[in-house]
């Protein structure tokens, strides 16, 4: 009787543990899943006209996603959006760096106390918008593809060091 209860018991550990790996597993996934964003390719007649390297991104702030539809190519620049499912927005503008803006004085004219965020691997700049109605930020690849991004939501540092970090180049044929 007392070996049918151990015998018992070590199953019932075994159980729990087995459950309790399964449940580690699934929210492990669950994290990834929620940083790590599928990135929808560029259409064909937008990647055409590009005369630098885009570079998207990877990870996205919780919740939000880019939306395919909104790629577009104007005055030089890829533009393209990522969505909340809060109905927040966040535009993301690509392009070579204008030979006639000073990306500092840009910098400074533009965003409130810009920082420099340490922990980014491309250099990367962040701050408040001077109007006070959201928030930009400034990336420039190694390649030298100037990525600005703006959103009227809030954005942490972590958030653009996210983006920055997981901003993968597309190659185009």
């Amino acid at each position: 009787m007392e070996e049918k209860t151990q015998r018992r018991s070590q199953y019932m550990r075994m159980l729990l543990i087995g459950l309790l790996a399964v449940a580690i597993i699934l929210g492990a996934n669950t994290v990834f899943e929620r940083r790590h964003t599928a990135i929808p390719p560029l259409p064909k007649e937008v990647s055409q006209k590009l005369l630098f390297s885009a570079h998207l991104p990877s990870k996205l702030p919780p919740g939000f996603t880019i939306n395919s539809a909104s790629y577009t190519f104007r005055e030089g620049a890829l533009l393209y959006t990522a969505q909340s499912t809060h109905g927040d927005t966040i535009v993301f503008s690509e392009q070579d760096p204008p030979k006639e803006i000073d990306a500092t004085q840009f910098y400074e004219t533009n965003i409130k106390n810009p920082v420099h965020l340490s922990g980014a691997h491309l250099r990367t700049v962040f701050g408040q918008q001077l109007n006070g109605k959201g928030f930009i930020a400034g990336i420039t690849t190694d390649d030298d593809t100037w990525v600005l991004l703006t959103s009227s939501s809030q954005l942490s540092k972590n958030d653009v060091k996210g983006i920055s970090n997981g901003l993968q180049k597309q190659h185009t044929d």
